[in-house]
């Protein structure tokens, strides 16, 4: 490579000065790693950091900032070089504890479909004195052919907010005249186009039946003609599934129902997949370009590793290189069937894609319809979006349903956290998240068995058992909130869609530990701003129901489990990776009462996290003991990021 860079271990030292404003700031600040070109700076508790963004070349650079706290992702931006100029800013208020902040610098050659570390950086104290310091990081690439000696920086400037000095302007971070900012109100959306966005997206397609078929292409010019001719016609678009709910046409259960005969299809794409399509630009989502099988030990996955190489545990087709997935929705099976049968005819005759795998799931059968099967009611909190999920004649089924920005799913709307950086064809598409989740049902039993009756031996041992579960799910296996009714279920409240979600969790464990699975997810008050991290599920049990021999050995025999499914527009910082870290954060969420009580430190969540594990607050009356959960109750066996295009990019993606 035309230049490299040997790993160096900056120190910084400010001392403190006489004056009472100071700050003493004494500690290694940065570390460069040459192989991921990525700079960790640690930033001490009370500091806060200003980072500026310059690129200088017109191929394309990205430069991600990354904050982190005990290891737990916080924030994520990414920059990209679509144009010469300043093309980003960021403020990070001061904190109580130390975090890291890690800027990765990357740029894309020709032919590759992933950005790949620059070649040289170079740390540089531009100033310092007793409250701040300002670091200027200078990267340059292979690609270069200019003569300049430096591709693209970042200016980071740490200080003290609370100093005087700071606050007139006589230290600190300061703005230069080329660097001011517009106060001009952010133009608004115009109004959503429903007949563009895909249905499975919002408002979703309601189903008992759902039919999958993963695949790779075969022949690309083949996929683009039956992609044209006989799918692009019937994807389903948010539109007429819109209007059919709002009609109260469309079946609201997941039972079968042989007089409805629509059938509902989707199609997504892995970053390989698309790349193979055409549409290469970046899309601001480090999770998604990598795939799923390379964020496995991220989330928490079982598997191997091996020199520096994280192998998952899942099912072999899952590990294959995959480019797209089909899903189709239908409540008539005979329908769905016949959709499935047609769609692999058309691409049999075009050759246009291999199957890799191909498979069918429902419901489970009355009275569990709505129950996955550890015997707990899905799908009750959506974030909701007025114009795409509900409106004035479609009212929120369920009360209490957080509401937010189009942008929260759908890329380029507001909302987006990278709206302005959306290429044009990614608006109105979204993230697809499909994870396939095993779940030890037998064991999960047993384990609610053997220590409900230790937590509350005053209750019969079934009746214990599930006021354990209860407390681990933050729910009642009707879906009753525990915070509404934390002794009993009471079906009375599960089967009034006024109340089920309509609540808050306090801030403390009695009535809700936070380590509640439902708490974890969305812990509404108790976290401001967990709005902007919601995804919206539209998950679908699968394999076989509880037989004799496993409930007598308390052993998972047969294969069964959720598939989890998710669609937002960003997975890595804002959505779907973000949550799925906090199962596994035993501090989260930062309730108040933690620095008062550091007992009630929540641990982790129950059902889905990572073992061996703990939680508080199983035990209401003593809030601060610790259940042990030795092994897991769920285990991912498979799955892939997707992009989901809107209408208008299929048709361009088939036009090609």
């Amino acid at each position: 490579m035309g230049y490299s860079c040997t790993p160096k271990r900056y120190q910084m030292d400010v001392i403190r000065s006489i004056s009472s404003y100071a700050l003493i700031m004494a500690f290694d600040s940065h570390n460069v790693d040459e192989s991921t070109a990525t700079v960790d700076i640690a930033v001490p508790a009370g500091i806060e950091v200003q980072v500026s963004i310059t690129f200088q070349q017109t191929y394309r650079q990205i430069i991600s900032e990354t904050w982190l706290s005990d290891d737990s992702l916080n924030k994520e931006e990414f920059y990209a070089s679509d144009h010469l100029e300043k093309s980003g800013d960021s403020t990070t208020p001061a904190e109580t504890i130390e975090r890291q902040l890690k800027l990765r610098f990357l740029y894309f050659i020709e032919g590759r479909q992933r950005p790949i570390p620059s070649e040289m950086l170079e740390v540089i104290t531009e100033s310092q004195g007793a409250d701040s310091i300002a670091l200027r990081i200078v990267a340059r690439d292979e690609s270069s052919s200019g003569a300049s000696d430096i591709d693209m920086f970042a200016r980071v400037t740490l200080y003290d907010p609370s100093s005087p000095a700071v606050e007139h302007g006589l230290g600190g971070a300061t703005t230069s005249d080329e660097e001011t900012t517009s106060n001009a109100e952010e133009p608004q959306d115009v109004a959503p186009d429903l007949s563009n966005i895909q249905a499975e997206i919002v408002p979703g397609l309601n189903k008992a039946y759902q039919y999958f078929i993963f695949f790779r292409f075969n022949k690309i010019s083949g996929f683009r003609d039956t992609m044209k001719s006989e799918i692009i016609p019937v994807i389903s678009t948010a539109k007429d599934v819109f209007d059919m709910l709002k009609k109260k046409e469309f079946p609201s259960s997941g039972l079968p129902n042989t007089d409805w005969e629509y059938v509902g299809c989707s199609v997504g794409f892995s970053s390989i997949g698309l790349s193979k399509l055409g549409p290469n630009d970046y899309l601001y989502d480090e999770a998604f370009h990598r795939g799923q099988k390379q964020d496995a030990k991220d989330l928490g996955d079982k598997g191997i590793e091996s020199e520096g190489e994280f192998l998952p545990d899942w099912e072999d087709k899952y590990l294959e290189e995959i480019h797209g997935v089909f899903q189709i929705t239908a409540h008539n099976d005979s329908k769905g069937k016949a959709f499935v049968y047609q769609l692999k005819q058309a691409f049999s005759y075009s050759g246009g894609i291999k199957t890799v795998l191909s498979f069918r799931t429902h419901f489970r059968p009355h009275p569990d319809t709505r129950n996955e099967h550890f015997g707990f009611r899905d799908g009750i909190s959506k974030p909701e979006i007025e114009g795409y999920t509900f409106d004035d004649e479609l009212p929120i089924r369920f009360p209490g349903s957080p509401v937010v920005d189009p942008g929260c799913l759908l890329m380029g709307r507001k909302g987006d956290l990278d709206k302005d950086r959306r290429p044009a064809w990614a608006v109105d598409g979204s993230f697809f998240v499909f994870r396939r989740l095993r779940q030890l049902v037998p064991e999960f039993n047993s384990f609610l068995r053997e220590n409900g009756v230790k937590l509350f031996p005053s209750l019969t041992p079934e009746d214990a058992a599930d006021k354990l579960g209860a407390r681990m799910f933050g729910r009642w296996k009707s879906g009753t909130p525990i915070v509404h009714s934390p002794d009993e279920d009471d079906k009375s409240i599960s089967e009034d869609n006024d109340k089920i979600n309509n609540f808050q969790y306090p801030a403390d464990q009695e009535a809700c530990p936070f380590a509640a699975h439902t708490q974890k997810s969305y812990p509404r008050t108790n976290m401001p701003g967990s709005n902007d991290h919601l995804f919206r599920r539209a998950s679908i049990p699968y394999g076989f129901e509880l037989d004799a021999s496993e409930i007598s050995t308390s052993t998972t025999q047969k294969d069964r489990g959720l598939l989890f499914l998710c669609y937002q527009s960003s997975i890595e910082r804002a959505r779907f990776k973000y949550t799925q870290q906090r199962f596994n954060n035993p501090d989260f969420p930062f309730s108040p009462l933690q620095s008062e009580k550091p007992g009630q430190k929540p641990g982790y969540d129950a059902v889905i996290g990572s073992s061996p594990r703990y939680m508080t607050g199983a035990n209401p009356e003593k809030p601060t003991d610790k259940l042990s959960i030795p092994f897991r109750f769920v285990e991912a066996r498979g799955g892939e990021y997707f992009f989901m295009p809107s209408i208008s990019t299929l048709n361009k993606i088939a036009d090609e």
